[in-house]
């Protein structure tokens, strides 16, 4: 069986991205300004190929204080409105980056 070159190519860039996000906070690279936890998750998920709880996923972004609230709320959802979040920054400084000390 023959691949095409384009596949090869995008089974290489998701295997690249995947390997960058155990290591970098790649994720907020691809997420808008400003978004809800639930949608941070769910590009995680699409990432990695695997299903997070979200509880669990929740408390590990809130104690590693990757995200800080924006005041504002979502009214999108259908349901309760959803509080949205922004990517710290200033996580970058505070975490050296992989082989950089």
């Amino acid at each position: 069986m023959v691949v095409a070159p384009r596949v090869i190519a995008v089974a290489t860039a998701i295997a690249r991205l995947r390997a960058k996000l155990k290591y970098r906070l790649i994720v907020f690279e691809l997420m808008p300004r400003e978004s809800k936890l639930t949608e941070l998750q769910h590009t995680v998920e699409a990432i990695s190929g695997r299903h997070l709880h979200k509880q669990t996923f929740r408390r590990v972004v809130e104690t590693a204080a990757l995200v800080e609230p924006t005041g504002e709320t979502s009214t999108a959802t259908g349901g309760r409105p959803a509080a949205r979040f922004r990517f710290r920054r200033e996580v970058l400084a505070e975490r050296p980056a992989a082989g950089r000390a």
